[in-house]
Order: structure tokens, then C-alpha cells, then sequence
């Protein structure tokens, strides 16, 4: 399922391609990936921030690593 919010994606884990970031101890289908300003010109890593959807704690925010 994806919801579009103005300057942000959010997106269900479970369909997200897990990269390097987040190396917690949670699972893909645990969590919300909310990739912020997705329309950004320029070659960029996204910036993302993931949220734990059983208590709404934020688990990871910062580069996906996917520039280039």
C-alpha cells in the first residue's frame, strides 16, 4: 500500500527492498518506511525514516543508500 503525503511516501515495509540501513532487530513487515521529499531533483540518496507500526517508534532515519 502506498499513501502519498505532501514531501513524503509512506510505504508498508513488507513491500520495500530492505537495504543497509535499519540493522535492528526488526522485520520488513514490522514497520512503515516513509521516504521524505521522493520528488527531489538531482542524484541523491533518498532519506527515509522507519516506523515501528506497534508502537509508532521511530527505528532508523536517515540515507538509503541508493544514489547513483
Amino acid at each position: 500500500m502506498a499513501r502519498l503525503f505532501t514531501g513524503a511516501q509512506v510505504l508498508d515495509g513488507a513491500h520495500v527492498r530492505r537495504g543497509g540501513y535499519g540493522k535492528g532487530n526488526w522485520t520488513a513487515k514490522d514497520v512503515w518506511v516513509v521516504y521524505k521529499n521522493p520528488e527531489r531533483p538531482g542524484f541523491q540518496s533518498s532519506e527515509i525514516v522507519v516506523v515501528c507500526k506497534r508502537t509508532g517508534r521511530v527505528l532508523y532515519e536517515g540515507s538509503v543508500g541508493d544514489e547513483g
